[in-house]
């Protein structure tokens, strides 16, 4: 193998491990740690000189409790965000409007938009969406996309735009910075039906 083709080579790997008994090296061990992976190895060669993961030389059971051990580590960071869904965002989010409408006596559905009158609707970033990329800039135009498959004259507007008094709808992604989301509603009274998200 080429030797600028070495730290691709072992950057396609999570560890390195040296099973070695008796060894003056290994190289392996600097040219993984050079490409910046970690290593698994014994006390053999220069390993004790070096960042490494020990196991007790020429012992199975305590490398097997290594590894185990590292698993386990991967699928502890896995779970800290198994619950970071669409879906359980959604059921969240669902719960706390619901629970803000009840707190101000709004009853469900009572000021709802029938689906079949809705023909146009502004979706409208603010704050400093239009210099930096975050999610609604990526979601804006997409639900905009689809919006017009369903037949609704859809725009992906930044803050106060004239389209706003011209909709059906208007939904504000985010509420924050507060002055440009509170700017949004202040401006546009006339406006029949807001959401905000």
């Amino acid at each position: 193998m080429d030797d600028k083709d070495l730290p691709e080579f072992y950057r396609s790997m999570d560890y390195i491990l040296v099973p070695a008994l008796i060894e003056g090296g290994p190289m392996s061990v600097l040219e993984a740690l050079a490409s910046g992976v970690e290593v698994i190895a014994p006390k053999v060669g220069w390993v004790p000189d070096f960042p490494h993961i020990e196991f007790a030389l020429g012992d199975p059971v305590s490398l097997r409790q290594v590894l185990e051990e590292l698993v386990a580590k991967r699928f502890a960071l896995r779970e800290s965000v198994m619950a970071m869904t669409w879906e359980n965002w959604a059921l969240h989010h669902d719960a706390l409007f619901t629970s803000l409408l009840s707190s101000h006596n709004y009853i469900a559905g009572h000021h709802a938009v029938p689906t079949s009158k809705v023909r146009s609707a502004a979706l409208i970033t603010h704050g400093i969406e239009d210099k930096t990329l975050g999610g609604p800039s990526v979601r804006v135009p997409g639900t905009v996309r689809a919006l017009k498959t369903m037949n609704v004259d859809a725009h992906a507007v930044y803050n106060n735009s004239p389209v706003i008094s011209k909709v059906d709808v208007v939904h504000s992604f985010n509420v924050w910075l507060p002055r440009t989301a509170l700017s949004l509603p202040l401006n546009s009274r006339t406006v029949p039906h807001w959401l905000i998200g």
